[in-house]
């Protein structure tokens, strides 16, 4: 090769050399800068899934055992709790308990609620024929159906007394099937808390002016429902492998009244975002089927966990 040859080689060399710093400088600045964007959106941490969660209500208008104005207080407590953190939820109403507080309902829908029936009298199905457990269902809902229309709810839902589904499959068929060609989705939960034992001790220290008593029970109540939490959280990775939109079941109560507020806060502080029941009830894994057929009442996902996996359908 003669040197002009040579000198032009080179050159082109240096050309291409430089050609590839300058290209590779500019995708190192250019990502640099996308993971600069990145972190300040996600404040320097690796994004996470969302957490995702529905607060609902069973024994709506409120549990029986309050006088009118007491009922009337715990409704407005829970329904400000809610509304100043802009949450939309879910009641399930039992026929027997309204009286005469339609009202009371009304502020539910009023807020952006939706309801379902909870039966008429709160039978259990594991101590009541097929048949008369049917014939609740129906009165329950015949008595809230006016007034879910003339609110404009669109949808019907149901949830089972004490979370008992039947202990055979063909009583839990025959129920299931009269929902279905009712066209009523079944609301099950996956979080199901013990909020009525510690409204218990709520009702027996409610004269008391010691405050410290209130605050070692509002205590051991957040921390019944983060193990609760927790415990929902190690299900769902278990079955689905991914966080699942998880449902939530409390009671209208005078503890819910009083600690309300701050359980919602602490599940937020816990990565959690709230949604509705009606979004939340649309995740897949409520449509799983289980063949859990024991005595205890138990979250859908502790069915599905307890299911003979002999029996288990493939699509778990």
């Amino acid at each position: 090769m003669n040197h002009s040859k040579r000198n032009t080689f080179a050159g082109m060399t240096r050309i291409s050399v430089c050609l590839i710093a300058g290209l590779f400088a500019l995708l190192t600045l250019t990502s640099g800068t996308a993971l600069s964007e990145t972190k300040k959106k996600t404040g320097g941490k690796t994004s996470k899934p969302v957490k995702t969660i529905a607060v609902t209500f069973d024994d709506l208008p409120v549990v029986r055992v309050y006088e009118s104005k007491e009922r009337r207080a715990i409704t407005r407590s829970i329904l400000d709790a809610l509304h100043q953190r802009k949450i939309i939820s879910a009641g399930f109403v039992i026929g027997d308990n309204i009286d005469s507080d339609w009202e009371l309902l009304a502020a539910w829908l009023e807020d952006g609620h939706v309801l379902g029936n909870h039966t008429n009298s709160h039978q259990d199905l594991h101590t009541t024929e097929p048949e008369l457990f049917i014939r609740d269902i129906i009165t329950g809902a015949r008595t809230i159906e006016s007034f879910l229309a003339g609110f404009g709810q669109k949808k019907r839902y149901f949830r089972y007394p004490f979370l008992h589904y039947g202990e055979t499959n063909k009583v839990r068929s025959r129920i299931a099937s009269m929902l279905k060609e009712n066209h009523i989705i079944i609301a099950d939960v996956s979080i199901d808390t013990e909020d009525y034992l510690y409204n218990l001790t709520m009702e027996s220290i409610r004269f008391s002016t010691d405050s410290t008593t209130y605050d070692k029970l509002r205590q051991e109540y957040l921390e019944h429902i983060m193990e609760a939490l927790s415990k929902a959280e190690f299900l769902s990775d278990k079955i689905a492998h991914r966080p699942i939109k998880q449902i939530m079941l409390l009671h209208v109560n005078r503890l819910n009244a009083m600690f309300l507020g701050d359980l919602l806060d602490a599940i937020a502080g816990q990565g959690y975002k709230f949604i509705s029941f009606e979004e939340a009830i649309k995740d897949p894994i409520y449509r799983k089927k289980d063949n859990y057929f024991g005595p205890n009442g138990i979250s859908k996902l502790e069915r599905i966990a307890r299911s003979d996996p002999k029996f288990r359908p493939d699509d778990f």
